[in-house]
């Protein structure tokens, strides 16, 4: 993935321009506070300037050059502050415009998709703890995972974090917890990452981002994603072949011990392949075995369906028009009269 890739996909321009916005918002309070501390360190510094010309003074009195001393001992820790949160409004914008360059978006996205095609499951769970928040699972196999947008600019999640929506958020937690008993999420060790390609230091801040479990809170919901997975139940034996068994069954009117013989299972295997048959409405557990409709009509017509099928020479899907039912109705007709004895097809 390049640059220009990057900007043609629909999901980076609406989550760059809102990035953006915040950033506006941040740096528009920075720039109104910066005239009024460029004002105070200018008259700091002329008054720093008269105070050393008159302490430079052979003449002056005592008392006087105590209280200019003390005057400008206090001008000067004050003007070194402003200076230093100056240059730190400095710093900020310059490393602001930074977190939103492309190119760095481009070169997180393309180090995700080498690292987890590499074998170094480390990196590979360091870079994936960029981008997922959480993976809750559930007792019924229900799985959401909670991805978050800003995991290529994981730098600026600490930017647009609300107080005050980390604060609700901590009480849904516990509201989910005292439901669900869900267990507080605790910070997990730093991993050890070697550097690569000069990115020792990156990597280090990347890592002890990484343990920190509440690093996306405070992030309002707009700025995750949650997809949600349903794990299939792994059906045992019984509950994967029960129409098998019981259609077995009931087709060759077999007992529950030459049934298993048929499958190569226990009976007690058999018993509740048909338990599980019977939910699905074929009962083959009692000696009247009885049958849904279809099943019923297609051993009860097995006979004229297989004759018809000989005398006419047609398909599964003519006789099936003909008689007005399924082809599987027809195909289940003709399986069972081929399993039945010759004497007993040519009594029906």
């Amino acid at each position: 993935m390049d640059v220009k890739d990057l900007e043609s996909n629909a999901w980076f321009r609406p989550l760059l321009q809102d990035v953006q916005r915040e950033f506006d918002r941040l740096m528009l309070a920075e720039h109104d506070q910066r005239p009024a501390l460029q004002q105070e360190l200018q008259a700091l510094e002329r008054n720093i300037s008269g105070w050393s010309a008159s302490l430079a003074n052979p003449s002056l009195g005592a008392a006087l050059r105590l209280a200019i001393e003390v005057d400008w001992e206090q001008a000067l820790a004050r003007k070194q502050r402003i200076e230093h949160q100056l240059e730190g409004h400095d710093r900020r914008l310059t490393w602001l415009r930074s977190l939103l360059d492309p190119q760095k978006v481009v070169d997180c996205l393309n180090r995700l998709d080498d690292v987890l095609g590499s074998a170094n499951a480390t990196r590979g769970n360091l870079e994936l703890s960029l981008h997922i928040d959480s993976i809750a699972c559930f007792s019924d196999g229900k799985v959401v995972m909670r991805t978050s947008k800003l995991g290529a600019l994981a730098g600026v999640a600490g930017i647009l974090r609300d107080p005050g929506v980390e604060i609700e958020r901590d009480e849904e937690d516990c509201a989910g917890k005292t439901a669900c008993h869900q267990a507080t999420p605790r910070r997990r060790q730093v991993l050890q990452v070697d550097s690569l390609d000069g990115q020792g230091d990156e990597l280090e801040a990347a890592a002890h981002l990484a343990a920190d479990p509440r690093r996306f809170a405070g992030l309002p919901e707009d700025w995750f994603w949650e997809d949600v997975f349903q794990i299939p139940r792994r059906m045992c034996w019984s509950e994967q072949h029960a129409l098998d068994v019981a259609e077995y069954r009931l087709l060759h009117r077999a007992s529950i011990k030459n049934t298993a013989a048929h499958f190569d299972k226990a009976p007690q295997t058999i018993r509740e392949a048909l338990k599980c048959a019977q939910a699905h409405g074929i009962d083959a557990t009692g000696e009247t075995m009885n049958l849904p409709r279809s099943h019923g009509w297609a051993i009860s017509n097995a006979a004229d369906v297989q004759a018809f099928v000989i005398a006419q020479g047609c398909t599964e899907g003519e006789a099936a028009r003909h008689f007005g039912v399924s082809e599987t109705t027809i195909a289940r007709a003709l399986k069972h009269a081929g399993s039945m004895p010759a004497s007993e097809s040519d009594a029906e």
